[in-house]
């Protein structure tokens, strides 16, 4: 069997409940947005590619390996939204929000860096060696390149203003700042 024809029943129901959920939130966060515009629009676009992504997996049978990494990307979601809701409680200088920024900061590099990068660099291997990919439809393969290209730049975006808030916090420029 071909690993890029592959159908995996659970995988395109779990596609099809996250899809949902995607949805939902898409539509929860229109309405009460709590970001700033730029990181709005960034948001929606994350959503919206998220939306095709896993309408492509719940409803074609290719490649169910980057549907499961799609997944494994959402177990940083749970410290993200803690520390929402930390901070709209007013425990933005507590312990527990350090701690859940530090478990943020570690399932994020792993869920979402690594996994992802890991995922991309087998992709590439995938379209340059098999020809398999090539006989994909097109807004299948796309999907796959598109996602890839986006949920990449957005990952390593946001990660990268992890750090710099780390390095800012460790290094004091953030104490500097509320003086």
């Amino acid at each position: 069997m071909r690993p890029s024809r592959l159908d995996v029943p659970l995988v395109r129901f779990l596609s099809a409940l996250y899809m949902g959920s995607i949805l939902a939130q898409l539509i929860v966060t229109i309405g009460y947005p709590y970001a700033s515009r730029a990181d709005f629009i960034l948001y929606k676009m994350h959503h919206a590619v998220s939306l095709y992504s896993t309408y492509i997996g719940a409803s074609y049978p290719a490649m169910p390996y980057y549907a499961n990494v799609c997944y494994m990307m959402q177990l940083s979601n749970p410290s993200v939204y803690l520390r929402v809701i930390l901070k709209e409680l007013g425990y933005k200088d507590s312990k527990f929000y350090m701690w859940n920024f530090v478990v943020m900061g570690v399932t994020f590099a792993v869920c979402r860096v690594l996994v992802t990068s890991i995922a991309t660099f087998n992709l590439v291997k995938v379209m340059v060696f098999q020809d398999a990919f090539s006989r994909l439809p097109l807004h299948v393969s796309l999907c796959y390149i598109m996602g890839a290209l986006v949920f990449n730049g957005l990952n390593y975006y946001w990660f990268s203003l992890m750090c710099k808030r780390a390095i800012d916090r460790v290094f004091g420029k953030e104490k500097e700042q509320k003086l």
